[in-house]
């Protein structure tokens, strides 16, 4: 069947488990993708699919809907302002403070780090976010920087709505804090593959709950590799099964689903590590040229 290939297509270049997307959402997605095109049939959208890079990100923008909303489960922003203030700050051998959001969606959570950051008594010189998704739609979003009630939930970002503007369009995020956060465009296994870049701190919530396991590992093989020892990555509360006793071990704080790179670890990326023979980057890679889910 068409929605068959289509579903394989989507495993292969976005590394999503065939288990999560639903046979109907997927027929709904392709099927507005159809109409859109003006094409006759799925077996004609099929042929475009298989031809058109772009159309084949139209798809995956419709078939994945982003939700995060600002200091999403809270606690993890928490921790984040206390192993500033009680950890980094007090280092003597101190650079500056680096930080991936990845997936970054619509930008929430990259805008929560930076806010947090400030509040922990940071200068924005003392620090740089790195931002990374694969829907243009959403980034342009996050470098807008409006958003609507349903980005705000709870009572966490309250106190912070001095950061924000009430316009027409919805709440407009101070310049101060967009110009905290780089943005960039691309598929994670690729982006993380090229980066040489090191961070202290990488959020990576919600995205591993969605991947094959085979892409899981590689994903995960890869954030180690630009985590320093020491660093702290940050996962969903679905994801915690996920990581491997060695070379992370929880930080052990209700809610907040963080783990410690120990220092001198091997990593997680076997014989090779990621990047390495068989790891991430190499040949075919995860998904071959494609990329993975990043719904958050």
């Amino acid at each position: 069947m068409v929605l068959d290939k289509i579903a394989r297509l989507l495993s292969q270049t976005i590394g999503l488990d065939p288990d999560i997307a639903s046979p109907n959402q997927i027929a709904r997605s392709a099927e507005t993708r159809r109409v859109k095109c003006k094409l006759p049939d799925l077996e004609s959208y099929w042929a475009r699919l298989q031809t058109s890079a772009t159309e084949l990100e139209e798809l995956i923008e419709i078939l994945i809907v982003p939700e995060t909303w600002f200091f999403r489960d809270g606690k993890p922003f928490d921790y984040l302002k206390t192993y500033v203030t009680s950890e980094w700050r007090p280092s003597p051998n101190r650079n500056t403070l680096q930080l991936l959001s990845v997936p970054s969606s619509t930008g929430e959570e990259p805008y929560s780090i930076a806010i947090a950051l400030l509040e922990a008594g940071l200068h924005p010189k003392q620090f740089e976010i790195d931002a990374i998704d694969i829907s243009h739609r959403s980034l342009a979003k996050a470098r807008h920087g409006v958003y609507t009630k349903n980005s705000f939930r709870g009572e966490d970002w309250k106190p912070r709505s001095r950061y924000f503007q009430q316009t027409d369009q919805g709440y407009e995020l101070s310049e101060s804090i967009r110009k905290l956060v780089n943005f960039q465009q691309g598929n994670v296994m690729t982006s993380l593959a090229r980066t040489q870049k090191q961070y202290d701190i990488i959020f990576c919530r919600n995205l591993l709950i969605y991947l094959k396991s085979e892409v899981c590992e590689q994903v995960l093989a890869a954030l180690d590799r630009l985590l320093t020892p020491g660093g702290l990555l940050f996962v969903g509360a679905s994801e915690t099964g996920k990581i491997v006793a060695e070379p992370y071990k929880s930080i052990r704080q209700p809610f907040t689903f963080a783990y410690r790179k120990q220092e001198g670890a091997g990593g997680v990326g076997g014989a090779g590590g990621a990047g390495g023979a068989g790891g991430v980057g190499g040949a075919g890679g995860a998904g071959g040229a494609g990329g993975v889910f990043v719904d958050r």
